[in-house]
């Protein structure tokens, strides 16, 4: 995941492939958590690698976040989400954490991508992570359903992942989730 996601940023550095991705889709993590400098953080949720859905034979989407929250309850960070052809699927600005024991709940607000309505700038989009340690022998870390809304969703309410919805939750293969 790190390897494809060097080659864009390399990519766009030399101005070959730029067009494929809105200039504000790289540089916003920077200025987010640079605007935060000096933030004491209660939490620190972060994560890299690709997902499996239901029904497939091998990864199905390669995924970045890094989402924080403050001791006054404030959020930030980004979540990216990318098809492995490098397209962008969907990516926003997360504006909800919660989280609790080794799980966490991620909402960002959707500022483009090709994922349909995931990817529509303004919708709400909400998924939670789970990390199960490190190790061999370490079970994967796993992600729920990915619930979608044209209205902002809570990310309390959806820390109890609905086991076998849809063939989800799912694991992460070639990555890592940190839950903090």
């Amino acid at each position: 995941m790190f390897r494809r996601v060097a080659t864009i940023l390399v990519l766009c550095a030399a101005g070959t492939a730029c067009e494929q991705l809105p200039t504000d889709t790289m540089a916003a993590p920077q200025d987010a958590f640079a605007a935060s400098a000096g933030v004491a953080w209660q939490h620190v949720v972060t994560g890299g690698g690709e997902d499996m859905y239901p029904g497939s034979v091998g990864p199905s989407y390669s995924i970045t976040f890094n989402a924080r929250l403050d001791f006054g309850g404030n959020a930030a960070g980004r979540v990216e989400w990318f098809f492995l052809d490098g397209t962008p699927a969907s990516y926003g600005t997360v504006y909800c954490l919660e989280v609790r024991d080794n799980r966490a709940v991620i909402g960002y607000i959707a500022e483009g991508g090709a994922a349909g309505g995931y990817g529509t700038p303004g919708n709400s989009v909400i998924f939670g992570v789970e990390d199960n340690g490190e190790g061999d022998g370490a079970p994967p870390d796993r992600q729920s359903f990915i619930y979608l809304s044209d209205g902002l969703l809570s990310c309390s309410n959806h820390l109890d992942f609905v086991e076998n919805v849809e063939g989800f939750p799912v694991v992460w293969l070639n990555g890592n989730v940190q839950v903090n």
